[in-house]
């Protein structure tokens, strides 16, 4: 996510009224008791990047400002929640949409019926650490719905949303309360790693060339020495156990090195929860009956009016994205990561059916 959106949707969701001017300044009006909190003025000018000039506060990455909007003093996940009464588009539209959703490797979807609804989500800000000789880090939202299914565009539209269309926020009306996160905290975490892999891929790949570059100078360093050792041999006609011995001393320190120099620009992965948004949004539920073989079973999926597209399903298995789905014997929905059937053996291996795995030993790589 953006440095300049996540601002603005966590201003926004204390209730602040936030506006991106470009990509390196926020405006923003809060009430006093936020402005109080935040040590902001009611005012504020906020510098996402480069020195604030004067009567600019910094909210970039590593400042106090932008910690307290994360929220991770003391480890504390806030909560907040809004619900979203937006206009819904012509049902025809969403109609011609449902096909390609109901696109299946190894099964038959049809649509049963379509009908206004409450979409109920929970946008996940996460914070990320890519920890290597260097360090790189970001920010990203995933928002998964309780009932299944993920939209992976409604967190970054959802600010911009909100500040085009005020008049559509309502007051919370959901009986049930606020959903709990913990239940989808895993599919939102395996998500969020996922994005987090993508995005860090360039500094991985820069740490990676940095490594064959010193790798290379330390295999190059270590030849000359053994080079050295074998011609101070021919000259001085030391014994072969002198010059065996100094060769392995040489060979030895080399692999070190190499260790090392691994060990110094391996990467690692951290990801952290910040906050978490409940969100109802009024939109459209697909249900649909979905059969492989001789089984069937019914599935649901909505289509929200902020991102406006469908959710993408979600893997039963890993929680990843499915892209188009395979379904398993039991209708499990999977990934190609998790294929329901051994691709060694051929026998029924669904990682939700069986989580010891295939019986000829195979079994996914899952997050």
């Amino acid at each position: 996510m953006e440095l300049a959106r996540f601002v603005e949707s966590a201003l926004q969701r204390t209730g602040c009224v936030a506006e991106i001017r470009d990509e390196d300044v926020l405006e923003a009006l809060l009430p006093p008791p936020i402005a109080a909190s935040l040590g902001l003025p009611e005012e504020a000018r906020l510098r996402l990047r480069g020195s604030p000039s004067e009567g600019e506060w910094q909210a970039g990455y590593g400042s106090g400002l932008l910690a307290q909007l994360c929220s991770i003093a003391e480890g504390g996940v806030r909560r907040f929640r809004i619900e979203l009464n937006p206009p819904l588009p012509k049902r025809e539209r969403v109609e011609r949409e449902a096909e390609s959703v109901l696109s299946f490797t190894n099964a038959v979807g049809r649509v049963e019926s379509f009908e206004e609804a409450a979409l109920g989500y929970l946008v996940f800000d996460f914070r990320y650490w890519a920890l290597s000789e260097e360090r790189h880090e970001g920010l990203i939202s995933v928002a998964v719905n309780v009932e299944g299914g993920w939209s992976p565009s409604l967190p970054a539209t959802l600010s911009r949303f909100l500040s085009e269309h005020a008049e559509a926020r309502k007051a919370w009306s959901a009986t049930e309360g606020t959903p709990d996160p913990r239940p989808l905290y895993p599919a939102a975490r395996a998500l969020a790693g996922a994005t987090a892999r993508v995005e860090a891929a360039p500094f991985v790949a820069r740490m990676q060339r940095r490594l064959r570059r010193d790798a290379h100078r330390v295999e190059d360093y270590y030849q000359a020495l053994r080079h050295e050792a074998e011609g101070t041999r021919t000259k001085r006609r030391d014994s072969p156990e002198s010059l065996l011995s100094k060769v392995a001393a040489i060979e030895g320190e080399k692999r070190r090195r190499h260790h090392d120099l691994r060990r110094r620009y391996s990467v690692s992965l951290r990801c952290e929860p910040i906050d978490v948004l409940a969100l109802r949004v009024l939109g459209l539920k697909l249900h649909a009956q979905l059969r492989r073989r001789k089984s069937e079973a019914r599935a649901s999926l909505g289509w929200n009016p902020i991102a406006r597209q469908f959710d993408r399903w979600l893997c039963a298995a890993c929680h990843r994205d499915c892209g188009v789905p395979a379904l398993c014997n039991r209708l499990h929905l999977l990934c190609s990561a998790c294929p329901p059937e051994c691709p060694g053996c051929g026998r029924d291996a669904c990682p939700v059916c069986r989580p010891s795995g295939c019986r000829c030993g195979w079994r996914p790589e899952l997050p």
